[in-house]
């Protein structure tokens, strides 16, 4: 892995872009201990799909992990912005905290979603 010079803290929500294979997901990986944080891979069909019928099973999902996890991570947004509404809520009245991998602003723009 390259060395990286980007600072990512878990005490704010984030985008993370770059195209596909560049180490975003790998980056957030060695930066953000798995015992703290909840990783969330939409490139996996089965849970693209679950939250692709039912958005607000994220926050159902979230709110029933014990520990409440210091970081969300939700790789490849792109594929679902439906989903940035319910993160949007989430951060402003929950105090959540996420980060957000991004490889196709432009799919994640066309798909008219409110960012946070």
């Amino acid at each position: 892995m390259f060395h990286r010079t980007v600072q990512l803290t878990s005490g704010e929500s984030f985008f993370l872009f770059g195209p596909r294979g560049t180490g975003k997901t790998s980056l957030l990986h060695s930066r953000f201990p798995e015992a703290q944080t909840h990783f969330i891979d939409l490139l996996d069909e089965e849970v693209f799909d679950r939250y692709l019928r039912h958005p607000k099973l994220l926050e159902t999902e979230l709110e029933a992990l014990v520990p409440r996890p210091k970081l969300v991570v939700l790789d490849e947004i792109q594929r679902l912005p439906k989903l940035l509404n319910t993160v949007h809520r989430l951060i402003e009245k929950k105090g959540w905290r996420f980060a957000l991998t991004v490889s196709s602003a432009r799919k994640l723009k066309k798909g008219a979603a409110n960012p946070p």
